[in-house]
């Protein structure tokens, strides 16, 4: 059904609209169809589907001449071409209706792939022709070659270089537009000779004749040879006997022809080798040179021609020159000899050469070149070297001094040159007179303007060295932890100090290290590895300079090391010590100090130098927590200096022999006789006495050091009776005092 619409528009542009809806009606019938889509080779096969609402038949005409019925099948095409197929709806008021076209079935005819080949010869291009044709409208084709299996480069004709004689297989594979593909397949058969040939000896000398031996192979009959024996001479034949005219190397190649007229030719660059017949030359030697003490090296030139077979090399010895070495590769010109000893004598070397027909350059008219041999001797402040001339250069324009220093690994520095003419020198360039090594190198003026080397010669000057020590200050105890030792930088040595050696060693004479290394710079030692309080070290010193000599030992210095003890005569804490050691300037007095409860030290005690123990007389018996000591070892005036030195020991502890005891009654009657009750002692460092009344009530408690009571209590006399006491009390030897009792009060 269609919609019916109409518009008007009057001259003054006014419109009026009226639109009908479904007000025509046209009957016919109506439906859809589908076929499989894409081109194809033949024959091809398509699927058709159709569908209709209201017709009475569906017809299809498939556009190869092929009308049918049926709203699904299969159709199969059988020739190649264009094809748009249609279907037909017709109803039962016999209204038809043809439904457009959906779409073009193309159908494409396979091609057909033929070769055509031209030439059939080994090593030589084999033409391959494409003769394929398609009928497809498009006549274009896609072309892949295969040769052996192996893919060639697409194209409509190649070329084709055989690999080997025999049967080889050629393939195309050709492909129109439709993608229908056709292949063709070709066995061809390869002809060719291979020629070849051989030399029957290595080489010949002049004048006899070379033998050449064909050994061509070939799959047919061969119908010629051509030869070029690198002379101007040609032949034709099978084998060749030929007499060359001049010694040298020649080229020979061979073409082989076979009944298919393919060829092969050969060519092997100088196989003909004829050798000369006269005694060939000796190579000149370029240098003969030390490398070590147990070896030297040759070095020649390179023969240059091909006539050779060896080198002989000849060393020289009592009974002139014996032969040794042969070598048998030209290439090989540097020639090594390990039977050696260089440091005793200089090695002179001849070379002789061999030709292939086995004859030998005169030895008479080989040059020698021999080794230089170098000698060396210390004097007084220098090293005096002298060496062997070098045989061998025609001119030597100079010698030249090499030098290394006996504890530097050689590492060899030019020092100075002489003329060609002079074999000594003396060596007076030292900042230090250590042992040097010293080698010589002769160079040569012109010619090859070659080096060698001589063997090594040692030697060191002898001198006379001024130095001076010095000196060590002190060595003290620092915080009764560790030593420190002190010195001053005035060691002196023509060569400069660089630095100091320090030795360490118990009292005993027990060393501890040895050589310990300070910068000069560096005058203090804080040395931790000790125990103050059980051993007394010994250090001693000395200056190092620039040339590693060293000066005399300095001035020793060695800790105090101080014990304490109690002394039982007198009943006071006592000291004891080792002497200092040592200052130039001697030892004044010692000084004992005693350790103060703020952790100071007081001075208690004074003795004379050639005194090492001290008894505190004027120690306090009691109220005193601990018995610490140290010394201090006071010098004369310095007067170089202008100072005094100081060193103190160790710190010792003395542990007194502590007494407590309490008695049983006192009388507080005022008459300042047994006034006050309390413990009574000596030694106490620590105390705390309570007292109470027979009912237990406490009537006096003090933390005081041996604190007593008045037989008071809250200001008030207490009366004549019977009191119990607990005292506590630590003594300066750590005994322990925990005493109870009872005393009486007395009126």
């Amino acid at each position: 059904s269609y919609d019916i619409s109409l518009k008007i528009t009057s001259k003054n542009g006014c419109t009026a609209t009226i639109k009908k809806p479904g007000y025509v009606i046209v009957n016919g019938p109506r439906g859809s169809y589908d076929f499989d889509r894409g081109n194809s080779c033949l024959p091809h096969t398509v699927q058709f589907r159709g569908k209709t609402l209201d017709s009475a038949t569906m017809e299809w005409d498939l556009g190869d001449g092929v009308v049918t019925q049926g709203n699904g099948f299969k159709h199969i095409y059988k020739q190649a071409g264009r094809y748009i197929p249609a279907m037909i709806l017709s109803d039962t008021l016999g209204c038809k209706y043809t439904l457009p076209p959906i779409d073009t079935i193309y159908v494409y005819d396979y091609p057909k792939a033929e070769i055509v080949t031209e030439g059939l010869c080994y090593h030589q291009p084999i033409k391959v022709s494409n003769a394929s044709f398609s009928k497809h409208e498009d006549p274009a084709l896609k072309s892949t070659w295969y040769f052996n299996g192996s893919i060639s480069s697409p194209g409509k004709d190649s070329f084709y270089m055989p690999a080997q004689r025999g049967f080889q297989t050629v393939r195309l594979i050709v492909e129109n537009k439709g993608t229908c593909k056709d292949t063709a397949e070709k066995t061809l058969r390869i002809f060719a000779p291979i020629s070849d040939f051989s030399i029957r000896d290595k080489h010949t000398c002049l004048g006899m004749p070379l033998s050449i031996i064909n050994a061509t192979d070939s799959d047919t009959g061969i119908i010629a040879y051509e030869w070029d024996l690198g002379d101007g001479t040609k032949h034709q034949g099978k084998d060749v006997t030929h007499q060359y005219n001049k010694a040298g190397t020649y080229t020979v190649s061979l073409i082989t022809r076979d009944a298919m007229r393919c060829e092969d030719t050969i060519v092997k660059p100088n196989i003909a080798v004829i050798g000369d017949t006269i005694s060939p030359l000796p190579v000149p030697i370029r240098r003969a040179s030390v490398i070590n003490d147990h070896k030297t090296e040759l070095v020649f030139s390179k023969y240059p021609d091909f006539d050779f077979t060896s080198y002989s090399i000849y060393k020289s010895d009592k009974n002139g020159f014996v032969k040794f070495a042969e070598i048998t590769r030209a290439e090989d010109t540097v020639f090594t000899d390990n039977q050696v000893n260089t440091l005793h004598q200089s090695y002179c070397y001849k070379i002789r050469t061999k030709n292939l027909c086995l004859l030998s350059s005169d030895l008479l008219i080989s040059a020698p070149h021999c080794t230089v041999e170098t000698s060396a001797e210390g004097v007084f402040e220098a090293n005096h070297i002298s060496w062997s001339p070098y045989i061998g250069f025609d001119t030597i324009d100079r010698y030249e001094i090499w030098r290394a220093d006996a504890d530097d690994n050689r590492r060899y520095q030019l020092l100075d040159s002489v003329a060609g003419d002079v074999l000594q020198y003396t060596d007076t360039h030292f900042s230090c007179y250590t042992k040097q090594y010293y080698k010589i190198r002769a160079v040569q003026k012109g010619g090859f303007k070659e080096f060698s080397n001589s063997d090594t010669a040692l030697a060191k000057p002898y001198y006379i060295n001024t130095t001076e020590a010095n000196y060590t200050w002190r060595a003290t105890v620092e915080d009764n932890e560790y030593v420190r030792l002190e010195w001053l930088n005035n060691a002196w040595s023509k060569h400069g100090i660089k630095g100091y050696l320090v030795d360490k060693y118990f009292a005993d004479g027990n060393r501890m290290f040895q050589n310990k290394y300070f910068d000069a710079k560096d005058t203090v030692l804080n040395d931790r590895q000790v125990k103050v309080n059980d051993y007394s070290y010994y250090f001693r010193m000395r200056g190092i300079d620039n040339c590693e000599d060293t000066t005399p030992w300095s001035n020793p210095a060695q800790t105090i090391l101080l014990k304490g003890y109690f002394d039982q005569a007198s009943q006071k804490p006592a000291v004891s010590w080792s002497q200092y050691l040592e200052w130039e300037q001697g030892i004044n007095f010692y000084e004992i100090e005693r350790k103060q409860a703020d952790g100071s030290f007081k001075v208690v005690g004074k003795v004379a130098k050639d005194q090492n123990q001290f008894v505190d007389m004027n120690a306090e018996t009691s109220c005193t927590p601990d018995y610490v000591y140290r010394v201090r070892a006071v010098s004369n005036w310095h007067s170089r200096y202008d100072t005094l030195a100081l060193s103190y020991s160790n710190e010792a502890e003395v542990l007194p022999r502590s007494t407590l005891f309490v008695p049983d009654a006192f009388s507080p009657d005022r008459n300042d006789i047994n006034e006050v009750f309390g413990g009574k002692g000596q030694y106490i460092s620590r105390y705390r006495i309570e007292i109470y009344n027979r009912w237990g009530e406490k009537v006096f408690e003090s933390g005081d050091c041996l604190a007593g009571w008045d037989g008071q209590y809250r200001g008030e006399v207490c009366q004549q009776d019977v009191y119990m006491y607990h005292i506590e009390a630590l003594g300066a030897d750590n005994k322990w005092y925990n005493l109870k009792g009872t005393f009486t009060l007395l009126r």
